[in-house]
């Protein structure tokens, strides 16, 4: 599934058996608790336009095949939107952040685009509404770069 275009996708299904690729190249796919996102599908962060690029998981475990990220920006500064975050935010009610399991199975990079101002982060809770995108700040304490690699 390719998803594009602001605004936002919300899965809803808890019986959800989808085992296809994801990739957000614009908006938000938002995950709600006792959902899921599919079963163990690769999930591409791929921006293509000048918003924020956003996975929410409100589910308590999400399994996902690789993980990448890719930027169609190659430069960016202090006031663009060009970041991509999975936010591991939970079920709520008291219960811990979302577990991710990444089943890794190939060479891929999750992180820094060609600009220290294009980056891919994963936070753990809440790190802004979809509407307010606009009036989001990056937080460097965030920023990770990951590289994954698979060993035989």
């Amino acid at each position: 599934m390719n998803k594009q275009g602001s605004g936002s996708v919300e899965f809803s299904n808890p019986s959800n058996t989808w085992t296809g690729y994801s990739q957000i190249g614009n908006g938000a796919e938002i995950v709600d608790a006792g959902c899921t996102l599919g079963i163990g599908g690769d999930v591409i962060m791929f921006q293509t336009s000048t918003n924020f690029t956003e996975l929410f998981l409100h589910n308590a475990t999400q399994l996902i095949g690789n993980l990448s990220s890719n930027f169609t920006a190659t430069t960016g500064n202090a006031n663009t939107q060009e970041n991509q975050g999975i936010a591991l935010i939970g079920p709520g009610n008291g219960a811990p952040g979302t577990s991710l399991q990444i089943n890794q199975t190939k060479n891929t990079t999750y992180g820094y685009g060609n600009s220290a101002y294009l980056y891919s982060f994963i936070g753990s809770g809440w790190f802004g509404p979809v509407e307010q995108r606009q009036h989001r700040h990056a937080h460097p304490h965030r920023r990770q770069h990951l590289h994954w690699r698979h060993h035989h």
